[in-house]
């Protein structure tokens, strides 16, 4: 955790067992020193801890310790010990250099001391033959060329058994590219797609960052890092990527295939965030080209699928000989509906009738007793005409069931956009390749003065001339 550093200059002159740290923006911080993780840490005099990044630190004096004995030995044997680890990848043996200095500075007369001499005759020794850090090797510019590129011959070795699913045969000459060169965005390209496949999406992502920190623009790299942080359900930053990834690779087939994938599968609480709107407008105008450029080819996209010209008519002529069975099976569906209001209708109407004659059978006597004369033939010939119509009403809700069966069947063979719910990584042919690197070339040495001796050129000691080269 990094704290913000208080404005004030906390120095008190002539406190001789304090150490001082000198800020790039001219302030002085006081108190006990140490070396962090990432910076320095300061614990003042008031107990406050602050913890300072490297690169705001101009300079460190670290006061000598009044710790003495066998404990203050050991004391500075861990913080020589801590000093070391930190500096196992350095890369600059200036700052190694700086910091030894210091140590030692600090804890004279002590064991750790001359251990840290040691280890600054190492760094020193390094400086003076203007060795670079390649990987755990510390090497000439030259070699350090060599290095590279024969890392890249390997790597690119490698991406061919990879294309070829010979993954065995791969992975050696992958760790060995990595080996000579930790940096090479080719094998650690493909090192993050095996790693992807063997389901280690960790230590994939971790690969395709270090290509991405070389490589910020590098199209492939950033889909295939959208598609992990997807399934690692980081949709956030999986949106993020994809955005980057459309810019660096404008109208790219297989990026926007996973854009549409995962704007079909994202949740709709997070369909209105700022990031999905941004990729969706990006997505829609470089579909659009896309698509326009494409057919011109006779490409079409279909849900997340590329057609040719003669699968995308086939779907078309799919689809629209379903449609016109759905449009011919509608009439009938309204044909029968129409019966089957008639016949509700017709229904109704008879059982008013009947009704009505039911009504018309009663009489009070008079001595007032109801009395319920018997109903008239016609009565009961509209009661088997009901039963006519209820049956023929059963038929047609049959026929209707039936009608909306075949029209589910064929809506479901009806062919519509479809989106697998799959996003897929881009493989070896999106890997970045690098070309050899160019070793530094020598630089001319100033040569003293020669004596001019005064030669006579005869035809012996004429200059050949060569011819060019065809």
């Amino acid at each position: 955790m990094k704290w913000t550093i208080p404005t004030v200059v906390l120095l008190s002159v002539g406190v001789a067992s304090a150490d001082l740290i000198h800020l790039k923006d001219g302030r002085v911080l006081e108190g006990d020193i140490r070396r962090g993780d990432s910076g320095w840490i300061v614990t003042t005099d008031g107990g406050g801890r602050l913890e300072i990044a490297e690169d705001q630190v101009a300079r460190v004096e670290l006061r000598p310790r009044t710790l003495e004995g066998p404990r203050g030995d050991a004391v500075a044997m861990s913080r020589f010990q801590s000093l070391k680890q930190s500096l196992e990848s350095a890369t600059d043996p200036l700052v190694a250099i700086d910091r030894y200095r210091s140590f030692i500075d600090q804890y004279k007369d002590t064991p750790a001391a001359e251990a840290a001499r040691a280890e600054l005759e190492i760094w020193s020794d390094r400086q003076q033959k203007g060795l670079v850090r390649q990987g755990q090797q510390w090497v000439t510019p030259e070699r350090s060329h060599e290095l590279r590129d024969e890392a890249t011959v390997l790597a690119s070795r490698a991406r061919q058994f990879v294309k070829a699913g010979q993954i065995n045969e791969a992975q050696p000459l992958l760790a060995e590219a990595l080996a000579a060169d930790p940096d090479n965005i080719t094998a650690l390209y493909i090192d993050g797609l095996l790693k992807y496949r063997a389901d280690r999406l960790s230590d994939a992502r971790k690969s395709l960052e270090r290509v991405l920190a070389r490589a910020a623009d590098h199209g492939p790299t950033l889909n295939n890092l959208a598609v992990i942080a997807w399934r690692q359900n980081r949709t956030g930053e999986a949106l993020t990527y994809y955005e980057r990834a459309m810019t660096a690779s404008p109208m790219n087939q297989q990026i926007l295939s996973n854009v549409a994938e995962a704007l079909n599968a994202l949740p709709k609480d997070q369909q209105k965030t700022a990031a999905a709107q941004r990729v969706y407008r990006i997505f829609t105008d470089q579909d659009q080209r896309l698509q326009a450029a494409l057919a011109a080819e006779g490409i079409y996209r279909w849900g997340a699928q590329y057609l040719t010209r003669e699968q995308y008519e086939q779907v078309q002529a799919k689809q629209r000989e379903l449609q016109g069975q759905l449009d011919a099976m509608a009439q009938q569906f309204a044909e029968v509906e129409d019966r089957i209001r008639q016949l509700d209708i017709q229904g109704e109407t008879n059982d008013r009738t009947l009704r009505q004659l039911e009504a018309g059978t009663y009489h009070r006597a008079p001595d007032g007793t109801l009395i319920r004369l018997p109903l008239p033939p016609v009565y009961y010939e509209i009661q088997r005409d009901n039963d006519r119509l209820k049956a023929q009403r059963r038929q047609a809700v049959q026929e209707l069931d039936r009608l909306r069966a075949a029209a589910a069947q064929l809506q479901s063979q009806m062919p519509e956009p479809r989106f697998t719910g799959v996003q897929s990584m881009i493989g070896v042919e999106g890997t970045p390749i690098i070309p050899p690197a160019v070793p530094p070339q020598p630089q001319p040495t100033e040569q003293p003065p020669q004596p001019v001796r005064d030669v006579t050129i005869g035809p012996a000691t004429r200059p050949a001339t060569t011819a060019p080269a065809e």
